[in-house]
């Protein structure tokens, strides 16, 4: 009868290690840069050692990745539900107020995760040196795409690939004067 008990508990434990490495390489890529964070810098701060780290994500690429992608998913699920609640009836400034929300929440807010969050999501979203993996090619459509639809209700002549350029281009001049705040 303990053995349930026992397993769930460790299933727990694993769990928890888990986040903890998530957090640390999050907090510690959006301070420091990807390249200047090791794996003993994350480990430490997670107060786990370089095993879970093998066994949760296989390496530190691995485990900056999936912070990473962590990290752009809620920013980007933050926009994409508020511009989406603005149903059909959203406004030039609902939806600039949607797509800057994130970013003023980190800014102003109290939050140092949301700061981290945001950081690392402004570098992503900055950094067009190379082709970026597929899961942020389909994050950035996928935000893309619910701007774009918005904004054709409120500029129903203006091409969509304009839009969606021009949307672009104000969140990449959004993150980058975030950026020089924090």
């Amino acid at each position: 009868m303990s053995a349930p008990t026992k397993i769930d508990g460790r299933r727990e434990a694993g769990e928890q290690t888990r986040r903890r490495l998530l957090e640390a390489a999050l907090k510690l890529v959006a301070e420091r840069g990807e390249d200047a964070v090791t794996l003993r810098d994350i480990t430490s701060a997670a107060q786990a050692n370089v095993a879970a780290v093998s066994y949760h994500f296989g390496s530190k690429d691995a485990l900056v990745t999936a912070a990473t992608e962590h990290a752009l998913r809620r920013v980007v699920a933050q926009s994409r539900d508020t511009i989406r609640g603005l149903g059909g009836a959203a406004t030039l400034h609902g939806i600039a107020a949607a797509l800057a929300a994130p970013a003023i929440d980190a800014i102003a807010g109290e939050s140092h995760e949301n700061r981290a969050v945001l950081r690392i999501a402004a570098r992503a979203t900055l950094d067009l040196t190379d082709e970026p993996p597929e899961w942020l090619a389909e994050l950035r459509a996928e935000r893309r795409s619910a701007v774009v639809e918005a904004l054709r209700r409120s500029l129903p002549d203006v091409r969509a690939d304009v839009l969606g350029f021009r949307s672009e281009c104000a969140m990449a001049i959004l993150y980058s004067a975030a950026l020089g705040r924090m």
